[in-house]
């Protein structure tokens, strides 16, 4: 039997311990978004936890703690869809995000990407 290290998944946090969304990326790290909680990243290598969460006075945070869906682009970049109609893209580089605001998009529920295109 596998006994958890915690009653919550998010132990740090007083938000939602709900999960919506589980995506693997290509080096093996293991997104996991919170309904309320923003993002944690699980890295199988090193066995460490980083937590991504929206900062209002910072705008290379998540634009919201309520994601929709978590994706990989073609090029390798995290993508991410949040409640207020952002895609924020995730940067491996300065470990920050990138928001990406569609104007005609209130929210996207759901994101696919084929070879070419991203979709929501």
């Amino acid at each position: 039997m596998i006994k958890p290290l915690s009653e919550n998944f998010f132990p740090d946090t007083s938000g939602s311990n709900k999960i919506n969304t589980i995506y693997e990326d290509r080096f093996g790290n293991i997104w996991i978004d919170s309904q309320d909680n923003g993002i944690s990243v699980l890295n199988m290598d090193n066995h460490t936890i980083d937590n991504y969460a929206h900062n209002p006075s910072d705008k290379n945070t998540l634009s919201s703690n309520k994601i929709f869906s978590i994706i990989e682009d073609p090029s390798g970049k995290i993508l991410v869809a949040t409640i207020d109609g952002t895609i924020d893209a995730f940067d491996y580089n300065t470990r920050s995000f990138q928001r990406n605001y569609i104007p005609s998009v209130e929210m996207a529920y759901t994101l696919y990407t084929d070879s070419k295109k991203i979709y929501g």
